[in-house]
């Protein structure tokens, strides 16, 4: 599973390819979408958090679909797994959903 900041550098790095693609520079980029070149700079390495609406400003400004721009969602897998990492660490007091919990019971997996 991805951390925050991963999620923002693979974020960016999308931009960055659905930018190249169209041909456009971070100049014309930021033009399109009201924003400083410095900006965009910093969206595609990931060190500018953005709010939601500029990253639907950057897809419609690419023509580029805007699911396309996302990291992909963790599988269930991989929950199960940082959840098991958490818990193996000590956080064993932890309030855990009934349905995780569920799921690590038929893992073999205690809260205990």
């Amino acid at each position: 599973m991805l951390t925050e900041d991963e999620i923002y550098v693979a974020v960016g790095e999308k931009v960055r390819a659905a930018r190249l693609a169209r041909h456009l520079t971070q100049d014309q980029l930021s033009d399109r979408i009201g924003l400083e070149r410095s900006s965009v700079a910093n969206i595609e390495r990931g060190s500018q958090r953005l709010p939601i609406h500029v990253l639907y400003r950057i897809s419609a400004a690419l023509d580029f679909p805007f699911v396309d721009l996302l990291p992909p969602s963790p599988s269930k897998t991989e929950v199960i797994k940082s959840v098991s990492v958490d818990i193996s660490k000590g956080l064993r007091n932890v309030a855990v959903p009934e349905g995780v919990a569920n799921v690590l019971a038929n893992l073999n997996l205690s809260m205990k």
